[in-house]
């Protein structure tokens, strides 16, 4: 959703959050959250702390100042994790740092911040933890005799070149599988491992080779808006390796999916037992009529029939009645078509708990 001197700075804190089997949901203002997290860390690098310090939670501000410091280059925005409110997200930082008791200077490791949506901004929200702790160390096999970690990382940083920072999608209509490249550029004499790394099921890399050569121009993706809607922001982070060394170039794909259709339940929270009904509200966003082809709930419910094609700006609703069955009561599956479109597919997620 992102870029060499060895600098002193104030430490930022390893955030260790347990899992949750809530539904994720995505950021509010993603562009802004990369945005004002890229800026934060470059500020650190130029050694900027009081410019820095106005991207973190005021009451949290002490804590930075206060705390140790430790040589570090190349801090690089790489990821995004969803949590189970807009207002939170994790954001994923890679960084070379220099550690002590290793002999080559400077290895890769990675941090993971907190950062939390107030007063219409993100702000860094670090928790209290021993620095040594910030930092994971990423396992490299040694480097070839002769040749340092680092000089192999130049070596390899000059020999790939991604052409875009930023990709924007235009508006996508929902339930549209798009297609876009990622161009570069690769000159190394041989072939090196590609890894990509993105913070959901947004991107698909069906066909993509997990190696480059001097022959790759284009790594081709596809958005899957599907499960989309609005505007969206997503970091895609490369990851190219060779035997010695890695780097790492992030690329934002962004754009916005407009839903023909958006659909609600009454009730609002289903409650799961067999003969329960959940009736959904289809709205047709568009200016034309919308038919409704199918409606697939993966066998849990019944339907006794399809609404009528609804006009433009109009609405229609259908009950479904659980059955007895194991199929999970949670998404619901609506094909419908716009002429002269062909058609598509809205996917909903229902509010379900369980019965008592």
């Amino acid at each position: 959703m992102k870029r060499v001197i060895a600098l002193s700075f104030v430490s930022l804190f390893l955030l260790s959050i347990p899992g949750t089997a809530q539904e994720s949901k995505i950021p509010r203002d993603m562009a802004k959250l990369l945005a004002r997290a890229q800026e934060f860390w470059h500020l650190f690098e130029s050694n900027q702390r009081l410019k820095a310090l106005e991207y973190v939670l005021p009451e949290k501000r002490e804590l930075l100042v206060s705390s140790t410091r430790l040589p570090f280059k190349e801090p690089r925005v790489v990821g995004i994790d969803f949590t189970d409110d807009p207002n939170r997200s994790l954001v994923r930082v890679s960084l070379q740092v220099m550690v002590q008791d290793v002999s080559v200077g400077y290895l890769p490791s990675s941090i993971t911040d907190r950062w939390v949506w107030t007063k219409n901004n993100w702000f860094l929200d670090p928790a209290e933890a021993p620095l040594r702790e910030m930092f994971k160390p990423v396992n490299l096999a040694p480097a070839p005799a002769g040749k340092s970690i680092d000089k192999s990382k130049e070596d390899l940083e000059r020999s790939l070149v991604v052409t875009e920072s930023v990709i924007d999608l235009g508006v996508i209509p929902q339930g549209e599988r798009r297609r876009f490249p990622i161009h570069l550029g690769y000159t190394g004499e041989k072939p090196a491992r590609l890894q990509l790394d993105f913070p959901n099921e947004a991107i698909s890399t069906e066909g993509v080779s997990p190696s480059i050569n001097a022959a790759t121009k284009e790594i081709g993706l596809t958005l899957v808006s599907e499960l989309w809607q609005d505007d969206f922001a997503f970091p895609v982070t490369l990851k190219v390796s060779t035997e010695a060394a890695r780097v790492e170039r992030t690329v934002l794909v962004r754009g916005s999916v407009f839903a023909p259709i958006t659909i609600s339940q009454n009730p609002a929270v289903f409650v799961d037992g067999v003969g329960n009904k959940v009736e959904l509200r289809i709205h047709n966003n568009t200016d034309q009529a919308v038919t409704v082809v199918s409606i697939s709930t993966d066998d849990a419910f019944s339907l006794n029939q399809l609404p009528a094609p609804i006009p433009a700006k109009g609405e229609a609703s259908v009950t479904l009645v659980r059955k007895i069955s194991d199929a999970r009561a949670d998404k619901v599956y609506v094909t419908f078509t716009t002429p002269p479109k062909a058609s598509a597919m809205s996917v909903y997620s229902l509010r379900v708990k369980s019965e008592r």
